[in-house]
This record gives C-alpha cells, structure tokens and sequence, in this order.
C-alpha cells in the first residue's frame, strides 16, 4: 500500500477547501462579468459559486470519468454482445427467405459486422480489464482508452450504417443513436468533445456522400446529421457539466468532512482513523508509532485580549507552524478547539520527543503581528507512543499522550513530557497459535 501523504498548504478559508493544494490555480470571476458572457465561458470552464476550475482540476475530472466510463463499459459489453451475436444470427438466417440480392447482400454485410463487432468489444472489454488490473489506470492512459473506445464504437456504428446505405435499405440512424449514447454514457468536457464529434460526423457525411453519390436525397440526410450533431454537442455539455459538478460538491463535502474549516488541517475523526490505521500497520511491520498532543497556553487570554479574530489568526498560524515542521508521512490535525495532534508513524520515542522540544522552541521564537500588536504563543505537549513489540489499544494511546499534556500544563506549560502508554506485550507465536485453537 502506498504511504499517506500529507500535503503541506497554507491556512485556508472553507470555501478555498477543494482547492487546497498549493499547485491548484483557481481565479475569481468578477462580479460584474456579463450573463452571456459567463454562459459562453461555461462550455470551456467550470464554475461553481464563482470559482473557476483549474486546468488541472478539470484534467483530474477527466481522468476520474475516463475511469468510471470504462468501469461502465464493462457492464455495457454484457448486454452489447449478445445483442451483436444475436444479430448476426437473425440476419445470416435471412438467406432462406425470399430477398432480392441488394438486401440479401446487405444482410450478409450485416452479419460480418456484427460478427465483427462482439469479437471487438469482447477484446477491448478483456484489454480494459487487463489495464485496471495488472498496468494500473494513470489520468493520461485512462483518457486515451476513453477516447479510443468512443471511437471505436463510433467506428462500429458507422460501419452498420455505411452498409445499409450502401446497399440503399438503410439511414444513418444506427450511427447517429449511438453517437447520442456515447455522447450521454461517456462524459467529455468540450475541449475533448467538440473536435472529436466534429471530426467524426465530418467524416461520415463525407463516407455517405461518397458512397450513396445521390445529392437529391443526400439533402434530408445532411439536414439530420447537422441536426444530430448538434443535439450530440449540446447533450454532451450538459452531461459534462452536471457530471463536472457533482464530483466537485462531492469532493469539496468529502474534504469538508475530513478537514477543519478553520485551519484547513485534518480534522479529530480523520486522525482518529489514519491513528488506527497506523497502529495495525505498525504491528505488522514492527515499528513504533508516537503521537504528540499540543495545547496552546492560555488561548482565553489570547481570546479576551485580541478578540476571536486574534484568536482565529493564532490556530491559522500555529497549524501551518506545525504542516511546515513535520514530514510528509506525518499527519496533523486539529483535535478541538486550541488542541492539535501530531501522528508520528513509524517513529522512535527519542525522535518524537525530539519534534516535539523543536516545535515547542519553534513556536517560542515566534512574533505574530495582529493589528499592530505582537502576539507572543507557547503551547505544552504531550508525547505517547506505542513500541515495536507491544500492542497498544487507540483509546489508550491517546490517555496516555493526554496524561502527559496534563502534567506538562500543570509543572509551568510551555514544556515536553513523554508518558508511556500502558500497552500488553505482543503475544508470541506460541500464544498466538494457543489463541487460535
């Protein structure tokens, strides 16, 4: 399993939460921008509450439908191929009834292509599989199979119509349909949807043409493609844009629900399970995992004095203090009002304590300016942990850190103890297999 990674970003405010990498680029639409204009922006750009979507945001929602379209079309395949199968069966049985040879060879054509087409969905169905499960699905390859399975079901589709107008007992009805469904079932945004569909019914048109020659009843058939077509774009944009919107809200709640509206940390319910984790990891592997609990010194006096807003700007900045000292493989959090936690994974009781003398002196050293006023923090920390050899409950993890916190407060605060948490011995293998019988 890949390790967690916290990323290190700067105090955000709630709205800015599904934005909080420091590489995403967002830029506000200005008030006073023009209805059409917006509504002409909104085919190339997602907005949501005047937010305007990066480049790279709307990358990453490509790829995350890329994946979802291909999970999709696995499902897909279990209802198209039997359809193809049974296809080729009803027509390559129509050489037993009465037809004249233009359809009996635009039957045979069909069977082909239908033959044809369950022999190819049935391989791409198995290459996807093969993709999701043993080369993994990166945003860029996921795109691209995206892409190719439009068009080749677009292909598809085009080959059964171009035969039943060839043979001049068809329309362009089958091709136009399905480009309606992929336009539906598979969400593009518009810079990927317009060339594409552009390009495909161009060139259809242009087969058709070539192939029929009749330019008086190319005319009506010119009308519906150009009439599909743009039904196809503007169906697309609005799958895209309904589709581009549901997965921001839900990652935008999904970080509300793990995140402090304030500091933008990790909230106590996300550390309280990435602890958990930890610990079953840590016992598998045989490592030590430390917590630091840190409570910051007389913060009502800090409120009374400097008012909430003062209040406010001192948990902003001592979370960023605290994202800004630790490794990318810790996890902070803020565990409830001026408290925060520190999870150590992997980490000696020497290190952690270690840390933890350096935040305190870290924070010590700063001066922060609030409406001309210099604001001058210290805050206690407590230090727990669970040895390599021991096994060690969450619950009592967090007491024994939190015992720690409670003395250091009360021999003087600004200051480091360790306690050790009360934690049973791991069993031995013997005990083990006793307990398993």
């Amino acid at each position: 399993m890949r390790p967690f990674v916290q990323k290190k970003v700067r105090s955000i405010a709630p709205s800015q939460l599904l934005h909080s990498s420091a590489k995403t680029a967002v830029s506000q639409t200005r008030p006073d921008t023009p209805a059409w204009r917006l509504a002409v922006a909104s085919l190339f750009h997602l907005h949501v509450q005047g937010v305007r979507v990066s480049v790279q945001d709307m990358n990453d929602l490509q790829a995350q439908a890329a994946v979802q379209t291909l999970s999709l079309l696995r499902w897909v395949a279990c209802f198209s191929v039997p359809l193809h199968l049974a296809a080729a069966w009803w027509f390559g049985s129509a050489d037993r009834l009465p037809m004249q040879p233009d359809e009996l060879a635009w039957a045979q054509g069909l069977v082909r292509v239908h033959w044809g087409s369950a022999v190819i969905v049935t391989l791409m169905v198995l290459w996807v599989t093969y993709a999701f499960r043993r080369v993994g699905m990166r945003p860029f390859t996921a795109i691209a199979m995206q892409i190719a399975v439009t068009c080749l079901y677009i292909f598809l589709a085009a080959l059964i119509s171009l035969n039943g107008i060839r043979a001049g007992t068809g329309t362009a009805s089958t091709f136009m349909l399905v480009c309606m469904t992929v336009g539906t079932l598979s969400p593009l945004r518009p810079a990927l949807a317009f060339p594409l569909f552009t390009l495909t019914f161009f060139l259809f048109a242009q087969t058709v043409e070539w192939v029929h020659g009749s330019a008086l009843s190319m005319a009506p058939l010119r009308f519906n493609l150009v009439t599909t077509y743009l039904v196809v774009l503007l169906v697309s944009g609005v799958v895209w844009r309904y589709y581009a919107h549901m997965m921001v809200l839900h990652k935008n709640l999904s970080d509300l629900a793990e995140h402090d509206a304030l500091t933008g940390l990790f909230n106590r319910r996300f550390i309280t399970q990435r602890t958990q984790d930890a610990l079953g990891s840590a016992r598998r592997k045989g490592c030590d995992t430390h917590i630091i609990m840190i409570d910051i010194d007389f913060f009502k006096t800090i409120n009374d004095t400097h008012g909430h807003p003062g209040g406010d700007m001192v948990l902003q900045k001592f979370g960023a203090l605290l994202l800004d000292s630790v490794r990318e493989t810790d996890v902070v959090a803020r565990w409830g009002g001026e408290e925060f936690m520190v999870l150590l994974p992997d980490t000696s009781p020497e290190n952690a304590v270690a840390l933890a003398e350096r935040l305190r002196l870290r924070l010590f050293e700063c001066r922060w300016i609030y409406e001309s006023t210099t604001v001058v923090v210290t805050a206690s920390f407590g230090v727990s942990g669970v040895p390599a050899k021991q096994e060690g409950g969450i619950d009592a993890l967090f007491a024994a850190a939190d015992r720690a916190l409670y003395r250091a407060k009360q021999q003087g605060r600004n200051q480091v103890l360790y306690e050790a948490c009360a934690c049973p011995s791991a069993p031995s293998a013997f005990q083990q297999l006793r307990r398993g019988t």
